[in-house]
């Protein structure tokens, strides 16, 4: 690498971290906010329901009644709590495996770099054989079909005999090119690729040979968005054990799925709008899947314990068109 090569590769690299430990921070922040204002929102609503009824029971019925809610609060604010601290934990657990995933791509990347500096000086050697072969009073003799085979063929050969000894020497004969055995070719130089632009990225990435059945995407960051997505989508991986994560959507008119995408999807594919497809997963997926890039089981189910609480707790689309 040139001079200043280094300096910009590492340098890109520290960037991509900076930019993730930025990323981790603003996303523990975030549900700590959260925490907080649901804390407050439990504690203002003990508070009117203590004002609404003090001008209405005795005081005798008032303490008792305020005992229980202030019970009821407590307990309220203990699972606000917990609910807290597990959601953190599994966040934590995530960002520590990409801060490991970003530290091992960036070691990878400087030893390859490393490793190519080391082929150029293996490659710089061998392009002189003729340095490494001792002179034993002997001649080298190249054949001229070697510079295109990319080998050398060399051969002791006896040192130059006077005419009288030539007489007395049998007639030599012609060896054809075919006799000669060829030494061990000759490594060939690595080619190590350098360019800044085809560095690893610390990130989740889509393999060139999944066999993605649709051509739309969404990041897991668009469709979790640290949990306070407005739709809440449940992430499904399709086929089974296949590693392939999707959302399910109809953008064209407008309706999102509740739980069981697949099979509200499929349904949707088989009304009147499109023209009474068969209820296939398989032209779901094709027709109305979003694969969810840098996704994973762990991320998935994420994902969707919060869509499953969001249900629990009356959430529905803000959408009338819901299959």
């Amino acid at each position: 690498m040139g001079s200043t090569q280094p300096d910009y590769f590492h340098h890109s690299w520290k960037q991509q971290k900076l930019v993730m430990v930025a990323r981790h921070d603003n996303e523990n922040r975030g549900y700590k906010r959260e925490r907080d204002e649901k804390e407050n929102h439990a504690k203002q609503h003990a508070d009117r329901q203590l004002e609404q009824l003090r001008n209405t029971v005795t005081k005798a019925q008032f303490d008792a009644e305020a005992a229980k809610m202030h019970k009821s609060r407590d307990e309220t604010l203990v699972t606000i709590r917990q609910d807290y601290d597990e959601r953190i934990r599994r966040i934590k657990e995530i960002q520590r495996k990409e801060m490991m995933d970003y530290e091992k791509a960036y070691h990878e990347a400087i030893a390859a770099r490393s490793f190519g500096n080391a082929a150029a000086g293996l490659s710089s050697s061998s392009a002189h054989p003729s340095s490494n072969i001792a002179d034993s009073g002997g001649m080298q003799e190249v054949h001229p079909l070697s510079s295109r085979a990319g080998v050398t063929l060399a051969k002791n050969v006896a040192p130059p005999v006077s005419p009288s000894q030539q007489q007395k020497l049998p007639a030599r004969r012609e060896v054809s090119v075919s006799t000669f055995e060829p030494s061990k070719p000759a490594p060939k130089p690595l080619h190590i690729d350098t360019s800044v632009n085809s560095l690893p990225t610390p990130t989740s990435t889509v393999s060139a040979t999944d066999d993605c059945q649709c051509p739309r995407t969404v990041t897991f960051e668009a469709v979790y968005q640290q949990g306070q997505a407005e739709h809440k989508d449940t992430i499904v991986e399709f086929p089974p054990e296949s590693g392939q994560w999707y959302i399910l959507k109809c953008e064209e008119h407008e309706v999102r799925f509740n739980q069981r995408p697949l099979k509200g999807a499929a349904k949707h594919l088989n009304g009147r709008d499109h023209g009474h497809h068969n209820r296939s997963y398989d032209l779901a997926i094709k027709e109305l899947g979003y694969r969810v890039i840098g996704c994973d089981k762990q991320k998935a189910e994420l994902n969707n314990r919060l869509v499953e609480s969001a249900f629990a707790s009356g959430y529905r689309p803000m959408n009338p068109k819901v299959c």
